[in-house]
């Protein structure tokens, strides 16, 4: 994915849409979102770094490429890097661990804080099943930090419109 070429509402939700499974499969749910944060922030770093070819050669962690892209854009508030750290957290006890502890209260802790985060319009669909919930809180962060780089909220708002057609 260019980056550069990553600009519209419509061209986001196109991502999204390929790569996010029509499955109510929670673990398939964190795990594609998570791989669409990390392809954001492997972008990013790509435009921004004259050099980012050398992170890719040091084999970084997730954490480490989302401390940097803190580091370009500045870490006043925790939206969406505490956000971003939490989907990682998820990601990681679905991975490590065959019956993750407390996994309800976490996934409920990670929508919660997209929708106070006033990003999403997840109040506006309480009545959706909690998998879609999850993917509309995924979509959310995902239009967000796409819009990041070129200071675009209007990116969000196309998103979410598309996602409830």
């Amino acid at each position: 994915m260019d980056r550069e070429k990553l600009g519209s509402g419509a061209e986001v939700f196109q991502m999204f849409e390929k790569h996010m499974p029509p499955s109510r499969d929670i673990t398939l749910i964190i795990l594609k979102g998570h791989l669409l944060v990390e392809q954001v922030l492997a972008d990013i770093l790509d435009s921004e770094l004259p050099h980012s070819k050398a992170i890719y050669d040091a084999r970084i962690s997730f954490s480490n490429r989302l401390a940097i892209v803190k580091s370009i854009y500045g870490t006043d508030n925790t939206f969406p890097y505490g956000v971003i750290e939490n989907l990682n957290s998820l990601r990681n006890q679905l991975v490590h661990s065959l019956e993750p502890k407390d996994m309800q209260t976490k996934l409920d802790d990670f929508i919660n804080k997209v929708k106070q985060s006033n990003v999403s319009m997840l109040s506006k669909y309480s009545q959706l099943e909690f998998s879609e919930r999850l993917k509309l809180a995924i979509i959310s962060l995902y239009a967000y930090i796409c819009g990041i780089k070129k200071g675009r909220s209007d990116v969000k708002s196309e998103i979410i419109l598309k996602f409830k057609k």
